[in-house]
């Protein structure tokens, strides 16, 4: 399951094991906000330049379009949050869709959303088709800490504020991810991220939980990460009560 939210009503649901970390992907459609140069179209916008590029789209149309993901996401969740703390208020103008990433795809160039987010491990087949199909280019989200240190939200109902701050990482989507020629993104895009939680019920045999441990941190698939994963990360980034077969690993 998504790392990086406030589980909750979940008491069977133990920890096996912790994986590795999956970005926030934040794409828009560059031409509807008047960018026009190739280079330009191949670059991550700033934050900065999201602003602008927000602003050129109501200036124009009178609305721009965030899809968020379906109600009750790990996505939903942490873009909704990352919108709220932009000073972005779901509207009549600057609206919030929640359709799937399957009707996304289904759905003709010019009538998909402005924007797209999604959490998702890489390389994320949904992201390489909106980038090599449909013209989506990458938002840079440098802004780790100021997820975790914002204490403007006033509650702690995980019901309303979902996204468990503390667990939030800073991650990278690396150069040349989606595409080499031309390349895409040409640059790092920073962004943020949570690590991939491993669980299952706790009555699930303690003889099975073990060989599942070491299947993931005492084999190659350890290697395919970096860095690589280390069973210390059941000590420091587990979301879950530990399960007894991995608390015997």
């Amino acid at each position: 399951v998504q790392g990086g939210l406030v589980h909750h009503r979940h008491a069977d649901i133990q920890q096996i094991a912790v994986l590795h970390v999956e970005p926030l992907h934040l794409l828009v459609k560059r031409d509807r906000g008047g960018v026009s140069t190739k280079q330009a179209a191949l670059d991550p916008m700033t934050i900065k330049q999201l602003d602008s590029w927000v602003a050129s789209c109501l200036d124009r149309r009178g609305t721009v379009r965030f899809n968020v993901s379906t109600t009750g996401s790990g996505t939903y969740a942490l873009a909704t949050e990352l919108l709220r703390l932009f000073g972005y208020q779901n509207d009549s103008r600057i609206q919030f869709t929640q359709a799937s990433y399957e009707k996304l795809l289904a759905t003709n160039s010019k009538k998909m959303p402005d924007a797209i987010f999604t959490v998702s491990s890489l390389p994320s087949p949904v992201v390489k088709e909106l980038i090599v199909q449909h013209g989506f280019q990458f938002v840079a989200l440098p802004v780790t800490e100021a997820v975790r240190t914002d204490w403007s939200v006033a509650s702690d109902d995980p019901a309303m504020h979902p996204v468990d701050r503390k667990r939030i990482v800073a991650t990278k989507v690396p150069a040349f991810a989606y595409r080499l020629s031309p390349p895409h993104p040409p640059v790092p895009v920073e962004t943020v991220g949570a690590r991939l939680q491993l669980v299952a019920h706790r009555n699930v045999a303690d003889a099975a939980v073990e060989r599942l441990v070491s299947a993931v941190y005492g084999s190659p698939y350890a290697n395919y990460s970096e860095p690589p994963l280390d069973v210390s990360l059941l000590r420091t980034a587990a979301e879950f009560p530990l399960h007894a077969g991995a608390a015997n690993y």
